[in-house]
């Protein structure tokens, strides 16, 4: 009768190890939820870095623009919104703000060591890949800082 009573048994798990196939689980439930909002949070971080440099690109083109002779704020916009338009960035939510020596003037006013300030910034929400319930009001932004030397 032993013998039959140890064959019965060998077929399962022993009372520990049953348990800790439970806790298991009730960990990993206490844990994934925390795991999915920290690779959510590194994707949207991902995301902002990534439209931060679109921003930039388009900036410091758009700098290269308007130190050039002949040049006006349109032709700096166009070239804002055509590089926001090729990184895949709807360039109707962005702001831009073209400086001439600190004043809201045409680029075509501007004289040789002036300096030509091109800032973008677009609010974050228009952005990510993961719908924001913080961070709603902020932008992101770019500016470029050149001297005109024509």
């Amino acid at each position: 009768m032993h013998s039959r009573f140890a064959r019965s048994q060998a077929g399962r798990n022993p009372p520990k190890q049953q348990a800790r196939r439970g806790s298991a689980a009730v960990e990993f439930a206490i844990i994934a939820p925390i795991l999915a909002l920290l690779l959510l949070g590194i994707f949207e971080v991902t995301r902002a870095v990534q439209v931060k440099n679109y921003l930039t690109d388009a900036a410091r083109s758009s700098c290269r623009i308007a130190i050039q002779s002949g040049k006006n704020n349109q032709n700096v916009t166009d070239n804002i919104s055509a590089i926001l338009a090729a990184d895949g960035v709807n360039a109707a939510y962005a702001t831009s703000t073209i400086l001439v020596n600190g004043q809201n003037v045409d680029v075509n006013t501007a004289k040789k060591y002036d300096q030509i300030a091109v800032k973008i910034s677009i609010p974050i929400s228009t952005v990510t890949w993961v719908p924001l319930f913080y961070l709603t009001s902020s932008e992101v932004e770019s500016e470029t800082l050149t001297m005109m030397h024509y």
